[in-house]
């Protein structure tokens, strides 16, 4: 008869700390590091699977993209870190006015996208309105300066398209 032990505590401990890595890898590619909110990618894993929702059961989805006014200003006149605080300070001010099941996200730039399930056109403009009106009400505090921000909006109800991007080229902002 023969018998053999191994302690195996190291290798369980280096796997657990390997799944742990993977898991914050995978927040990182899916976040804006900058605004904490979902990135390009994590956006466009959402918009598909609203529209495999809808393919599948017909509820209704909008999505609204705004950017910010005269961002260019803002950097070039305050700097970038009051830029960045602008950004920052929007996407809060946002995300407050959102439902849980809403999603918001950086689209890029000065852009953010917002995906509202169970929501028609006239919903979102609503919510769109609403958000323009509380960031034109907001004054941006940084330091000294005190920033007036606008913001535009486009808003389009996802329908029978066949993917993503045509309902996207549909929205002006």
């Amino acid at each position: 008869m023969l018998a053999s032990m191994r302690n195996i505590r190291e290798r369980k401990a280096a796997e657990m700390e390997l799944a742990e890595a993977y898991r914050k890898l995978e927040i990182l590619s899916r976040t804006c590091p900058l605004t904490n909110l979902a990135n390009r990618r994590a956006l466009i894993e959402s918009l598909n699977h609203e529209k495999f929702r809808f393919e599948r059961s017909h509820e209704t989805f909008s999505i609204i993209i705004c950017d910010i006014d005269d961002y260019k200003f803002v950097n070039d006149n305050y700097g970038h870190n009051v830029g960045d605080f602008v950004l920052k300070e929007i996407g809060q001010i946002m995300l407050h006015k959102l439902r849980k099941q809403d999603i918001l996200g950086r689209w890029g730039g000065d852009e953010f996208l917002m995906i509202l399930p169970q929501t028609n056109a006239e919903g979102a403009r609503t919510l769109a309105n609403i958000i323009r009106q509380r960031i034109d009400e907001h004054v941006f505090e940084y330091k000294d300066f005190k920033i007036e921000v606008s913001m535009s909006f486009g808003v389009a109800e996802f329908k029978d398209y066949e993917n993503i991007h045509e309902c996207l080229s549909l929205i002006h902002i």
